[in-house]
């Protein structure tokens, strides 16, 4: 089976949520849709200005189907060399979001010996319930 792996220079979902979430242990997402597949049948088109849905835009819905029917697909012209500082800021998203579990744990700490222990219960199951939403969608 081949795989045509269409990606967008400012895919924020893939690039960034993504990688922050595996800051936080949740290991059964990745990044291929912003920084690639690795694979002998995968081919990378990289990358269409743009946000999550760029490769779905009517500009380039004839490559899309080109590949569905089996046709030679010829690379759209919009295309850009790189995602520029997207790159660097995935790359970061994983300590970013690991220094905000720190800053919300000391948070809950400094507020819970201040008598705020319910506040600090509520935050944490309203994390907790966001954290299984993700994680179940």
């Amino acid at each position: 089976m081949h795989v045509t792996n269409h990606r967008a220079d400012r895919d924020w979902a893939v690039a960034l949520l993504c990688n922050a979430l595996r800051g936080w242990a949740m290991r059964d997402i990745g990044t291929g849709g912003f920084a690639g597949f690795i694979g002998y049948e995968t081919t990378e088109v990289a990358y269409h200005p743009g946000e999550h849905g760029a490769a779905l835009r009517p500009e380039n819905q004839d490559h899309l189907v080109d590949f569905v029917l089996g046709r030679a697909c010829a690379p759209s012209s919009s295309l850009r060399a790189s995602p520029c500082y997207y790159r660097q800021l995935s790359n970061l998203m994983p300590y970013l979001s690991a220094l905000l579990a720190l800053v919300l744990a000391w948070w809950a700490i400094s507020t819970a010996l201040n008598g705020g222990l319910f506040i600090v219960v509520v935050v944490v199951a309203v994390l907790i319930a966001i954290c299984i939403v993700i994680d179940i969608v």
